[in-house]
């Protein structure tokens, strides 16, 4: 077996599965923000600068054909033997509410917040899966939080 492999079978699980329902993520949303204020609680401890940054995917609503084919993530219960699929949709809709969880906590408690989910395009210019980076994406992403961290204390305003 490749290392392809197991994204190939995932990829044909997904094809084949049936659709599963969106669950309640409201526990999974409150753990994921006291686990980010544990983080910056460590940062502070350590005097270090934290700097949070949202997820970028590629799922979206109107995704076209080959780029659904090319999904393989979204599966409820075991990885080995799920029960059924979300929507890409229902991805989307969920990623989102994590996003937007990270970046109301950001900005309720005073930290450092990136929204690089906003300048990432959704399509193959940036991913080769779900939410894996290809190369051109590498250096969308790679641009993006550098430019992002020379417009913000201590680079902004200085010259390269």
């Amino acid at each position: 077996m490749g290392p392809g492999s197991f994204t190939a079978e995932k990829r044909r699980q997904r094809a084949e599965a049936s659709v599963a329902s969106m669950p309640d993520l409201s526990l999974g949303i409150s753990e994921y923000q006291t686990r980010i204020k544990s983080i910056s609680a460590e940062c502070d401890s350590r005097e270090l600068r934290c700097l949070f940054i949202t997820q970028p995917s590629m799922w979206r609503d109107d995704l076209p054909e080959y780029e659904r084919t090319l999904m393989w993530f979204g599966w409820v219960g075991s990885v080995h033997d799920p029960r059924g699929y979300l929507t890409i949709s229902d991805l989307a809709i969920a990623m989102d509410s994590y996003n937007m969880a990270l970046i109301e906590l950001c900005s309720e408690d005073g930290l450092e917040c990136y929204d690089l989910a906003a300048d990432v395009p959704k399509d193959t210019n940036a991913f080769y899966d779900d939410v894996h980076f290809n190369e051109s994406g590498a250096r969308i992403i790679a641009a993006a939080i550098s430019d992002y961290l020379l417009q913000q204390p201590p680079f902004k305003g200085q010259t390269p």
